[in-house]
């Protein structure tokens, strides 16, 4: 893991990993709730957006993504973070 960040309103940790990926953490219950692929390198810092609440990873070369909340209908808000538009 290099990095790690809470969400603004501390209900989710996301860590970025060597492997090109972010993963999505459940602190309260000790539990991974997603895994984003896609990246091209390593994730080396997580950045949180607090006015527009967007995810945003970061590499060693550039912020490649941007993820904003997603809704599941079967889950409810707040399960995770999809590509922004």
């Amino acid at each position: 893991m290099y990095s790690g960040a809470f969400s603004p309103d501390n209900w989710m940790l996301a860590s970025g990993l060597w492997d090109h990926t972010v993963r999505l953490w459940d602190p309260a219950a000790r539990e991974g709730l997603r895994i984003l692929l896609g990246h091209t390198s390593g994730v080396v810092g997580v950045v949180f957006s607090s006015p527009n609440n967007r995810m945003i990873p970061l590499s060693a070369k550039r912020a490649e993504m941007v993820y904003k909340p997603r809704v599941d209908e079967a889950e409810g808000a707040g399960h995770g973070f999809c590509p922004a538009g």
